[in-house]
């Protein structure tokens, strides 16, 4: 018998050939040999693979029996009538969204009138539960640009916040600071260049790039109350969500709204949850000290 031509070849070539596959088919490519296995759980390969991806959005809606999140890519020839997703998965009931990190979600759960949070890479289909977590209203995650780590910041709105690095298998360090005078508002920090950023008060901390004039004639008739902007075009078009329930993409050329929908009839409301997310093949089981379950 012949050798197989692919244990012939130099580990750089294969790499190189690999990065050309997509997504689901370098799943299946891990399971072919133990050499393939190392080769595609490579930092280096993974971050190259990685930095190639699209942009996406993760969206998860409330389906009996449980929760179905779907992975939509989002170039900038979004095609408004045909959604395919990149991939999906069902988690458990009652799961939300909340923030996400370097292709990494993080999902939140009640279970037994306590917060459950759950890490999850939607690519590799891995999840690790954080527990026990800590009573918050406000939730923070990114990858520090000091340490490399991957951190879960927890905000409890009276003594300070409570810090998770993934990895640590279960430790979650407390951090005494003061809290912002807006610690009862349930909210979100912004993972930029591995700083997490907070609602400021002061006016000048952000630029205003865009400005979006909201008719309610052309939102069907319906005031909303509650505008998520979910990514910025590169032709200045918009997408964004609507309280949760609906989702629009506003044309920078027609000045028009489009109502879209991901699951079903653009009429369904659902409470939806929805993060934007880089797709990355890192596997969870590279945090040695933590349990990783598959999905």
């Amino acid at each position: 018998m012949k050798p197989y031509l692919l244990t012939n070849l130099p580990s750089e070539i294969i790499a190189i050939i690999f990065s050309k596959l997509p997504i689901p088919t370098l799943a299946i490519s891990k399971c072919v040999c133990k050499r393939l296995l190392t080769l595609l759980e490579d930092d280096y390969f993974i971050n190259s693979y990685s930095s190639k991806l699209s942009s996406a959005l993760a969206v998860m809606l409330p389906l009996s029996p449980k929760y179905r999140c779907k992975i939509l890519e989002l170039e900038d020839d979004l095609d408004l009538d045909s959604h395919n997703p990149l991939t999906y998965f069902d988690f458990r009931r009652g799961s939300r969204i909340q923030v996400s990190a370097n292709g990494l979600l993080i999902l939140e759960k009640y279970e037994k009138h306590r917060q459950a949070f759950y890490v999850c890479n939607p690519i590799t289909r891995e999840s690790i539960r954080l527990y026990p977590a800590p009573e918050g209203c406000s939730h923070g995650f990114g990858k520090s640009r000091i340490s490399g780590q991957f951190k879960f910041v927890i905000l409890d709105g009276y003594s300070g916040y409570h810090v998770y690095t993934l990895g640590t298998g279960g430790s979650w360090r407390h951090v005494a600071e003061p809290v912002p005078t807006w610690h009862g508002h349930k909210s979100f920090a912004e993972s930029v260049n591995g700083i997490l950023h907070w609602d400021y008060e002061a006016d000048k901390t952000w630029t205003k790039e865009f400005v979006i004039p909201l008719n309610s004639l052309l939102f069907g008739g319906v005031k909303f109350t509650y505008i998520h902007p979910l990514k910025a075009f590169g032709n200045g078009d918009i997408l964004m969500a609507c309280d949760h329930s609906k989702i629009f993409y506003y044309s920078n050329t027609t000045k028009d709204y489009h109502q879209i929908s991901f699951f079903g009839e653009p009429d369904e409301c659902y409470y939806m949850t929805f993060v934007p997310l880089t797709p990355t093949i890192l596997s969870l089981k590279s945090f040695s000290m933590e349990k990783v379950t598959s999905f």
